[in-house]
């Protein structure tokens, strides 16, 4: 985390109008496969939809949820990144997931 605690980090992942659409594109519409980050200067949420977000992760079910867990790295084939790739570069470098 680049020499910030958890609480700093957190807190500069936050911002107006901030936030995350992540889209998989190999599923039916039954699966519902959209979820919204909300990076807000509130604090963070999530939800599933599809609307417009500062930055859209874009491809295969799979690939995006590795892309956002930082095991495949966000150029890799068949993903697609959309607006303000910083953000999600800057989620991705500030978050953990055990």
């Amino acid at each position: 985390m680049q020499g910030n605690t958890p609480h700093e980090a957190a807190r500069d992942l936050r911002g107006p109008r901030r936030s995350i659409h992540l889209h998989a594109t190999d599923t039916g519409p039954a699966l519902n496969a959209e979820w919204i980050v909300d990076l807000g200067g509130e604090g963070m949420s999530w939800r599933r939809g599809h609307e417009k977000a500062t930055v859209a992760l874009r491809g295969p079910l799979t690939s995006v949820l590795l892309a956002f867990y930082r095991r495949l790295p966000l150029d890799a084939p068949g993903l697609e990144v959309l607006g303000d790739r910083e953000v999600l570069e800057f989620w991705l470098e500030r978050t953990s997931f055990g």
